[in-house]
């Protein structure tokens, strides 16, 4: 069984490799050896030990969430965007024994931890890796000092959105861990030598898994941040950047700047990974218009059952909309499987899926409700070939007078539009009657990308299942489950 022994057996073996590039540092392999075997660290027992950790992305971040793994920690990982009710919402229920994050955000945080909770602050301030480490290290060692915990399997706790209904904390072991990122090294061919250009957050899972499958084939991890503006992104593909992990509308905003600005760096990639939402073949024609021979790989999963399946898409196969290949130990099958139409819900088996959700705390027990197979709420349909196709979530399909439409057919029209960055579509009820609301995060001119989105739907869709009401957003917030795309957590009922 997979194990965090073998994340600390390959730290061990890639000597001087890089394992971290970010603005102002870089961490080698045999930093981290000498760092988890520094007597600060190698002192520390922290089995069992519940730590929320609210760190930006960066290098203290990879360091703590390893470190942490390595010494047998639970972490609870958060968006330094949190707004303190949610913190203190989770600290309540999960009754950390260390709370870590800057100096800037302790002062934000510190009121809503729990009296019994030591904060551990870190100076984001150090002038280099070693510093940092050395931070680390005296941070773990002296917020564990009189803790009795016992030793659990569990290492993470991840909370989602709440955006589908009321956030859930999914426990992840250390074998959910390590078989994840063996899946993810293996599947992607992941090598010493590759340097990922990592453009998702450390606090989701899709962003903690490129930490541990990266230290696990001797890659490095090239900390992206947000990629927004032309100067990061030319900066972290500059840097012998072989790969790019990204999300599909972070794709799309990428390609556009890359072409917009003549971006040289974006012919040097090998691979782009995404994950998490849907991957438009109007953004994939736009990145093999730029980039023809580099190796795109649309992953489908969810934080409680880690990236299950990893489909290679090219330039032949756009429009084919399958989940692709489950990963090595991974089962996928659709639950009420229509003999008609064989559409059915989605449910994964595999060494990647959780523990189970969180319950509570008792005592310095953490109580979790167990699951073996994950059912994960999204709607498939296999093909002749066995082939599943994800086609929705379930309960998420618009019925509007007898037309029916899944709000990803309504989203996946508005992304063709050149200008949409992101969309989501949902429905409301006005004056009585059903109407379809979308919203859209636009790049340009408001008023002329949206009469195009509706020229767009007009041109696709039946009359009753054009929106009505188009909402311009400035962002749109996504969740980990299912399509990833917020939808409203009551559904209406048919009409």
């Amino acid at each position: 069984m997979p194990s965090a022994e073998s994340i600390a057996s390959a730290i061990a073996s890639f000597a001087q490799r890089p394992a971290f590039v970010g603005r102002d540092y870089l961490v080698t392999y045999e930093d981290l050896v000498q760092l988890a075997d520094s007597p600060e660290i190698a002192a520390v027992r922290m089995g069992g030990v519940r730590v929320i950790v609210v760190l930006p992305d960066g290098v203290h971040a990879f360091l703590t969430h390893l470190l942490l793994f390595l010494k047998g920690a639970i972490h609870v990982p958060l968006s330094i965007r949190s707004p303190c009710e949610r913190v203190a919402a989770v600290a309540a229920a999960v009754k950390p024994h260390l709370f870590m994050t800057t100096r800037a955000l302790a002062a934000r945080y510190r009121a809503v931890c729990p009296i019994d909770c030591k904060i551990v602050v870190l100076d984001d301030r150090e002038p280099d890796a070693a510093a940092v480490g050395r931070s680390v290290s005296a941070g773990l060692a002296s917020g564990t000092h009189g803790i009795v915990a016992e030793p659990t399997t569990i290492r993470y706790i991840i909370f989602t959105s709440g955006s589908m209904g009321e956030p859930k904390g999914v426990c992840l072991s250390a074998s959910n861990i390590v078989a994840a990122a063996e899946m993810n090294v293996r599947e992607l061919g992941l090598l010493p030598g590759r340097r990922s250009l990592v453009g998702v957050p450390h606090f989701d899972y899709y962003g903690l898994i490129q930490v541990y499958s990266h230290v696990l084939s001797g890659a490095c991890v090239v900390s992206g941040g947000a990629l927004m503006f032309p100067s990061d992104i030319e900066r972290g593909l500059a840097s012998a950047t072989t790969d790019l992990v990204t999300v599909p509308f972070a794709l799309k905003h990428i390609v556009r700047q890359v072409r917009k600005h003549n971006l040289s760096s974006f012919a040097s990639l090998q691979v782009i990974t995404c994950s998490s939402d849907i991957l438009t073949d109007e953004c994939l024609q736009e990145v093999f218009a730029l980039h023809p021979a580099v190796r795109v790989f649309d992953i489908y999963g969810l934080t409680e059952a880690g990236r299950s399946c990893f489909k290679e898409i090219t330039q032949d196969s756009l429009g084919q909309r399958t989940l692709g290949t489950p990963a090595q130990g991974v089962r996928l099958s659709l639950i009420g499987e229509s003999a008609v139409d064989g559409v059915g819900e989605i449910t994964i088996e595999g060494p990647n899926v959780m523990l189970g959700y969180f319950r509570g705390i008792e005592g310095e027990h953490v109580v979790l409700k167990h699951y073996a197979q994950m059912r994960t709420g999204d709607l498939g349909q296999r093909a002749s070939d066995g082939a599943i196709k994800l086609l929705g979530r379930i309960g998420h399909m618009i019925n509007i007078r007898g037309h029916k439409v899944h709000p990803a057919e309504i989203e996946r029209a508005a992304l063709a539009v050149e200008g949409v960055v992101d969309a989501l579509a949902s429905r409301f009820n006005k004056e009585g009657g059903a109407q379809i609301r979308l919203e859209l995060v636009c790049m340009g001119q408001r008023s002329v990308i949206e009469r195009e989105v509706l020229l767009a739907l007009r041109r696709t869709l039946p009359p009753a299942l054009v929106p009505t009401d188009i909402v311009h957003r400035d962002s749109l917030e996504r969740t980990e489950i299912g399509s990833k795309l917020r939808r409203q957590a009551v559904v209406q009922p048919d009409d």
